[in-house]
């Protein structure tokens, strides 16, 4: 496929079949939800949740086989204020459930929590800071992101192994892991060792299982989540080889 048709493409998949994708989550809620409260055997809506995400991972795949790896930040994130926006859409929804962790205390994990959450979302609004101003940003502060966002992986587990039905927190599941590889590239590609590849593949595929996790559970933090990884993308160009090297 013709990489000009791969840039046009490519930044609507996510998008596009998220929309399908929630749009079939709330016809299982609202039609597929038997008088026990589970979803309906092979629903029509619940079949079409897992097609559109079978295509959306083939398709994904698909469009970035033949993308090349490469170095250089400044060639693959050039100055972009709609990807600052996304960063801080990131943040937002972080910190949005702060006050609630904190208040919990009867529950010393998430006190830690909302301690964490607090030093993801300062880290991410630097890196929106920085990149409003198209500078690179800290390693630290994607590292902080990070470690939060595979921290609470663990958070989460607690109320994803008590859901009868995968369909209840497979999104949320696959939306948090997806995640927490995309941010590791990203902080990699601030020390020249990431993969253009990867990266694509887990920040949209990730920006899609965000959407249809909240669609199933409406959590501000999946809706920022998928803002910043679908508008903090890397540049699916064609990198040169004798581009000047890149400057702090």
């Amino acid at each position: 496929m013709k990489r000009s048709l791969i840039i046009k493409i490519l930044p609507w998949l996510a998008p596009v079949l998220g929309c399908l994708g929630m749009a079939a989550i709330w016809t299982v809620q609202t039609f597929g939800i038997d008088d026990r409260g589970l979803i309906l055997p092979f629903h029509f809506s619940a079949l079409s949740v897992y097609f559109v995400t079978a295509v959306m991972a083939v398709g994904l795949l698909f469009l970035i086989r033949d993308m090349e790896d490469t170095s250089g930040y400044r060639r693959l994130f050039p100055d972009s204020r709609m990807a600052a926006v996304g960063t801080l859409c990131a943040a937002i929804g972080i910190l949005a459930t702060v006050v609630e962790s904190l208040t919990a205390m009867d529950e010393p994990i998430r006190i830690i929590s909302g301690l964490l959450k607090i030093i993801a979302g300062i880290a991410l609004i630097y890196l929106a800071r920085c990149r409003w101003k198209n500078l690179r940003g800290s390693f630290l502060a994607w590292a902080a992101a990070t470690a939060y966002m595979l921290l609470r992986i663990m958070f989460e587990y607690r109320s994803w192994s008590t859901q009868p039905e995968l369909l209840r927190y497979l999104f949320p599941l696959l939306a948090s892991v997806c995640m927490v590889l995309a941010m590791y590239h990203r902080m990699a590609f601030c020390v020249k060792m990431g993969s253009r590849t990867q990266f694509l593949f887990f920040s949209q595929f990730g920006a899609f299982c965000c959407l249809l996790a909240f669609a199933s559970t409406p959590a501000p933090f999946y809706l920022g989540m998928a803002i910043w990884a679908m508008t903090d993308r890397c540049s699916l160009k064609i990198v040169k080889s004798k581009a000047p090297e890149d400057t702090p």
